[in-house]
């Protein structure tokens, strides 16, 4: 993921930082207001590849978690 994830949430209009739960965390894309992601590694790339089913918790102001929820994601 931590190659990938620029690529990936790249059409993103909010900043995102992906966490794995023992907490380390890598920045996917910078910008106003931030979202952070966290979950298993396998799960964080479902994610990204938007798919609803991941296991995953994000946290940020309510805007910016509906905007990043909506936008499209993916290769």
């Amino acid at each position: 993921m931590r190659r990938s994830a620029r690529m990936m949430y790249r059409r993103s209009p909010v900043g995102v930082v992906l966490r794995h739960p023992s907490g380390e965390q890598v920045q996917a894309r910078a910008g106003d207001g931030v979202v952070t992601v966290t979950g298993e590694p396998v799960e964080l790339l479902l994610h990204a590849f938007g798919r609803s089913a991941a296991r995953v918790t994000t946290e940020g102001a309510g805007p910016d978690v509906a905007a990043l929820a909506s936008a499209g994601r993916g290769v």
